[in-house]
């Protein structure tokens, strides 16, 4: 069966534009418009903008807050991340398939998921920030973003 793509009465899918965005970025992620990044008071804060991961265009519409776990005792090594997780599923209503989430680890910065998009992958996971957070608050924070 051929699927005619950019045709005339034919049907483009988001993962055929996804590919598309992918492959003439030459695989690139990252920020196109905004999208600072800050941190304040156990909070990062994400501006408005726009970003690309894997192809999927993300727009942030006013301000993220991602609010850092909680540390007792201690420290944990932190990575705020966009996940797209494609085995989700969307309505017209909610954005399910995208989310800001922060990934802890007791002894080093977590490793991030990146499974192919384009192959099979449900999960892809690009990097934002780093930082250390103790029971006082964050120290050694450092913008991963890359920009487009």
């Amino acid at each position: 069966m051929v699927n005619g793509i950019t045709f005339s009465e034919q049907l483009i899918t988001s993962a055929n534009f996804a590919h598309f965005m992918y492959t003439f970025l030459n695989h690139a992620n990252g920020i196109t418009k905004g999208c600072e990044i800050s941190q304040s008071g156990g909070i990062v804060y994400i501006q408005k903008g726009y970003f690309l991961e894997f192809g999927r265009m993300v727009q942030i519409i006013g301000t993220e807050e991602i609010q850092s776990p909680d540390v007792i005792s201690g420290q944990l090594y932190c990575k705020v991340i966009f996940e797209i997780d494609l085995s989700k599923t969307n309505s017209t209503t909610e954005f399910k398939q995208g989310i800001f989430k922060t990934l802890t680890n007791a002894n080093k910065y977590p490793e991030v998921v990146q499974e192919d998009l384009d192959n099979d992958g449900t999960i892809y996971q690009m990097p934002w920030c780093q930082y250390v957070k103790k029971v006082d608050g964050i120290s050694q924070f450092r913008d991963l973003r890359e920009i487009l």
